[in-house]
């Protein structure tokens, strides 16, 4: 704590090659949702671009968990998941081409306003 270089090195890695040959959507606008993305508006706000998340890496790996928790008014285990989260949403916007933009919801209200859509 906080992750080492090497770590996010090889989980930037992994990610990279799970993204491998992913199809870019047709679609120009993408809504992140979760805790990593909720968590995430706090460091950086709605919209999670490259160099945006980029620096979260740094501020993530810059101090302990605790310290960085304070500092932004999250849970200190969430801090401790959240390098990963960021460097997921690292390789989408990589991918895609574009910034995400962080829903205000969850997937439990995308649930919920789908079935009540007529």
């Amino acid at each position: 704590d906080p992750p080492a270089a090497s770590e996010l090195h090889a989980v930037r890695a992994h990610v990279a090659g799970v993204f491998e040959g992913l199809e870019r959507p047709s679609s120009d606008r993408v809504v992140a949702v979760g805790g990593s993305a909720t968590s995430l508006r706090r460091l950086v706000g709605t919209e999670l671009a490259y160099e945006s998340l980029e620096r979260s890496v740094r501020i993530l790996a810059g101090a302990p968990a605790d310290e960085v928790a304070a500092r932004f008014e999250l849970d200190p285990e969430r801090v401790r998941l959240l390098p990963a989260g960021v460097l997921i949403f690292e390789a989408l916007t990589s991918v895609l081409g574009h910034p995400l933009m962080i829903g205000k919801g969850g997937l439990r209200e995308g649930i919920i306003l789908e079935q009540l859509a007529p």
